[in-house]
């Protein structure tokens, strides 16, 4: 009966040493980055994407520039990076995914399902964005790029299109710009430029105020003006791209 006890009692013993020389080997075994900078740039990869490349100076721009600017660099510091530091920490230390990590505060694993949630949806529409931006990877390949102008292979509507970068000038932009040249010589001490049949009385939305312009100037930039409203690249976009 000793013996037997004896017996039972070693192979336990036996049972407990080979599952922690298991577990210690699947330790051994475990990845590990080869130094400090291999780790930053792969939390940088997997934190910085493309969007970060391509939307935010635009976004930066409509909202306000310097000052958009300045609070995301402070939001990001009180919030974006305790928080990035919290999930890396999490994960590094459990090895578990961002539903099963939150077993440790039952009341919060609602965060991690909505992680996956959120995950899912921004891959449907992220997947879309990368084709695109494969797709105009290979249109510049081309020896002239196809937004570059308004061109009629790709559909472009003469009557609306216009070329960004060139000497354009939209109808709607004509008074600001004869307001520039003449505006400062109609509150002057000299009055009208000249008798009333040789001026045009433009009137200025910015400055809330009608002046007038010679007559020959008037009629010489409206005639070379544009009633364009979009550009080549935006035309490229809705017309070749999205075939709309």
């Amino acid at each position: 009966m000793q013996n037997g006890s004896y017996t039972s009692l070693n192979k336990t013993a036996d049972g407990d040493a080979g599952r922690k020389s298991s577990s210690a080997s699947s330790e051994d075994h475990r990845g590990k980055f080869g130094s400090r900078m291999e780790s930053l740039l792969y939390c940088i990869g997997f934190a910085v994407g493309i969007g970060d490349v391509w939307r935010f100076p635009i976004l930066v721009y409509q909202n306000g520039g310097g000052a958009f600017f300045a609070a995301y660099v402070i939001v990001m510091i009180l919030v974006a990076i305790p928080l990035f530091t919290m999930e890396l920490a999490l994960g590094q230390f459990s090895s578990l995914g961002p539903i099963a990590v939150w077993k440790c505060l039952p009341v919060a694993q609602g965060i991690g399902v909505a992680m996956v949630v959120m995950s899912l949806l921004v891959a449907i529409y992220y997947n879309v964005i990368l084709c695109y931006t494969l797709y105009y990877l290979a249109q510049s390949f081309r020896s002239v790029l196809p937004w570059a102008d308004c061109y009629e292979w790709w559909g472009a509507d003469p009557e609306t299109c216009y070329n960004r970068y060139s000497n354009h000038t939209k109808c709607r932009d004509v008074p600001e710009l004869l307001w520039s040249t003449y505006g400062n010589l109609n509150s002057s001490s000299s009055g009208l430029l000249g008798p009333l049949n040789d001026v045009v009385w433009v009137s200025s939305a910015v400055h809330s105020t009608n002046f007038s312009v010679p007559a020959d100037a008037f009629y010489s930039i409206m005639a070379n003006c544009s009633n364009a409203t979009q550009t080549a690249a935006e035309q490229f976009w809705e017309k070749y791209v999205l075939d709309l």
